[in-house]
């Protein structure tokens, strides 16, 4: 090989920071038959307010409604619109800091299910649970702030 070079160190490593995050849970339900849009969206509805009135309030930052079935995805594309699905799939989530609010959330679908509008099925997976979000901060550190160590260590010990 002939003329390659290099360039001087970087004064910085490439750290991945993982870090504790919060929680979320997430959970769906199929709404099938007629206005299954209409009534998937009152379902949103009352899981929120059902929420809120028990003292557990989320921000639109901190929740995820979809009504998969919908063209969602496509949304504002009027040839991509479909007013009149025969089924949905809705998925509501929350993410935040206080679990035990997450886990009040898990506990609003079922009711759907079983006193809901008519049509409400899939719920074969339970209710959902709190689960950790691990979260993830690329960055850049100045090398004199790394303390560098190695240790050795063998089948007897160190």
């Amino acid at each position: 090989m002939r003329g390659v070079k290099g360039a001087a160190p970087t004064p910085t490593f490439k750290v991945s920071i993982s870090y504790e995050d919060g929680w979320k849970a997430l959970g769906q339900l199929t709404i099938s038959g007629p206005d299954a849009l209409a009534k998937a969206k009152l379902c949103a509805e009352i899981v929120w307010k059902r929420l809120e009135m028990d003292g557990c309030k989320f921000s639109e930052s901190e929740r995820l409604v979809e009504f998969v079935g919908a063209n969602v995805c496509h949304a504002g594309i009027e040839s991509a619109e479909r007013h009149d699905p025969s089924e949905i799939v809705m998925r509501l989530g929350v993410k935040g800091h206080d679990k035990a609010k997450i886990e009040r959330f898990g506990y609003e679908l079922v009711p759907l299910v079983t006193s809901g509008p008519p049509g409400v099925t899939g719920f074969a997976g339970g209710r959902p649970h709190a689960t950790e979000i691990i979260g993830f901060w690329p960055a850049l550190v100045a090398k004199p702030r790394i303390a560098h160590k190695v240790t050795v260590v063998t089948a007897g010990g160190s």
